[in-house]
């Protein structure tokens, strides 16, 4: 433990605790901590702690899944850097990175969360900055064990395949920063898998308009649902941009009945060749966006709407390229409806292929 204006060098590349005897490890350097070697906490009251810039000067592994301790990263100020990578352990203990992870020079490696086993919670603050990639390797956050990923921060900038993963039980993955952006390289897929995903960013008022906002050149899947939370006071409204990227939600986007809706609805619909497909907006019950829903434009390869309700308050408009026979817009849920609350709805450029082997229904003056 190092005082004011104190630095922590660990360059024995053994590290600490690799004859499984320390319980608890805390490392506290207000001018930086540097890392070498492996931190391994074993015992009663497991845990690691560490304070003050962090650098990983080799390839780092931290593991306190024998006994389930809790890896903290505990400031703001403490954030990570070095371009080697990050692979944590924990079991059931929490994992709570309060600073940015690669704010300097080209990001840090690989990093790993508990990305094979584990049921901790993990919370994120930042990947990266306004200026900088976070991580230039694989992102693996979380396991479809995972009881909770926390994404608190503005920014997650990185440049290879990254993942969030979480149990299926309520809004397991929730994005809490206030207007945060996700941006991903091409041929780098962008994935939240198992959970659902909630929104929630808005500073609180009830006029706020926060905007999440995913720039997923590489392609993006959510394999849940994602909403905006329940009981928020603001408006959360949702931009995705994935150039030629495959863009795929299999689950419901806006309120799915346990969420509230989102604002505006915008999926490519500036640029991009990428595919789409969306697994519906809101239910038969309730609305999907209070504001206008914009999915595609005219150079979207195939769009295509495999779910059965797609229910706002505002516009519908649904858009793909006309080249190629023309049918690019894919109408393949089991009696699909479309509803608006005296809205528009529109399908525009390309013609439209019903193939859900039942009935479609259009309607502009009966949503939820």
């Amino acid at each position: 433990t190092g005082g004011t204006g104190a630095s922590i060098t660990l360059g024995s590349t053994t590290g600490i605790g690799s004859g499984n005897e320390i319980a608890k490890i805390t490392l506290d350097g207000e001018d930086g901590v540097s890392l070498s070697g492996a931190l391994k906490s074993v015992g009663t009251g497991s845990l690691v702690s560490i304070t003050g810039p962090v650098t990983l000067a080799q390839n780092i592994s931290i593991d306190t899944s024998t006994n389930n301790g809790t890896v903290t990263f505990e400031t703001s100020g403490t954030t990570i850097n070095g371009a080697k990578t990050l692979t944590i352990s924990s079991g059931s203990g929490d994992v709570k990175f309060q600073g940015a992870i690669g704010t300097t020079g080209t990001g840090i490696g690989n990093l790993d969360v508990n990305k094979t086993s584990g049921t901790g919670d993990i919370e994120v603050f930042d990947i990266g900055d306004g200026d900088n990639v976070g991580v230039t390797g694989t992102v693996d956050i979380g396991n479809s064990n995972t009881t909770s990923i926390v994404l608190d921060g503005t920014t997650y900038k990185t440049d290879g395949a990254t993942e969030f993963d979480a149990v299926t039980t309520g809004q397991a993955i929730t994005i809490t920063g206030v207007s945060p952006t996700f941006t991903t390289t091409a041929g780098n897929l962008l994935k939240f898998s198992t959970a659902d995903v909630e929104l929630s960013g808005t500073a609180g008022g009830e006029s706020d308009i926060g905007t999440t906002t995913f720039n997923a050149a590489g392609g993006l899947t959510i394999e849940g649902n994602i909403i905006a939370k329940s009981g928020m006071s603001g408006v959360e409204s949702l931009t995705i941009s994935s150039g030629a990227g495959a863009i795929d939600i299999a689950g419901t986007v806006g309120n799915d009945g346990n969420g509230k809706a989102l604002g505006t609805l915008l999926i490519n619909n500036a640029a991009g060749a990428g595919t789409i497909a969306i697994g519906g907006i809101g239910t038969d019950s309730a609305v999907g966006t209070s504001g206008n829903a914009t999915v595609g434009n005219a150079l979207t390869a195939t769009l295509t709407l495999d779910g059965a309700e797609y229910n706002t308050t505002g516009t519908q408009t649904y858009v793909a390229k006309s080249a190629g026979g023309g049918q690019n817009i894919d109408i393949t849920g089991t009696a699909a409806t479309f509803a608006t609350a005296g809205a528009d709805i529109a399908f525009n450029t390309s013609g439209i292929n019903l193939k859900n082997n039942g009935t479609t229904t259009i309607s502009s003056g009966t949503s939820g």
